[in-house]
Order: C-alpha cells, then structure tokens, then sequence
C-alpha cells in the first residue's frame, strides 16, 4: 500500500517553499510542492492563493516537522 501524503505546513513563496523543500530532501525526507496556479499566474497572494503547501509521506510526518523547525529556528 503506498503512503499517503500529507500538507505538514503552507507557505506564501515558491521561491522560499522550495528551499525548504531542498533542505527535507537533503535530511532524506520525501517531499513535494503543491500550489494552485492562477495566484502566481496573475501575481496575487491573497485569500490562498499564491499558498504553497509542503507534501509527505504519513510515515515521515513526525521527522518532517521536527526538520521543518530546526530549519525555521535556523532562518528566521
């Protein structure tokens, strides 16, 4: 049975979402990026649009958040 992906945390940036998305992979997480594509087509970031939200597998949820804040106390 495959894993099911979970959002572990959302983001207003593509740019800032894929550095972290950089950094799980790099801790040996699996992840991917998911954003609706008319906030960044037309450059709005209101009411959800433009949110980027960082996907897992359920089973590395717990590592992906214990990473995701290290990262966040590293750059803050």
């Amino acid at each position: 049975m495959a894993d099911r992906f979970e959002v572990v945390y959302s983001m207003f940036g593509r740019q800032e979402a894929e550095a972290l998305q950089n950094y799980l992979r790099a801790q040996g997480i699996d992840c991917s990026l998911s954003q609706e594509g008319a906030g960044p087509a037309i450059g709005i970031t209101v009411d959800g649009l433009g949110e980027v939200q960082l996907l897992v597998p359920s089973r590395q949820r717990q590592q992906a958040l214990e990473a995701i804040e290290h990262y966040r106390n590293a750059n803050p």
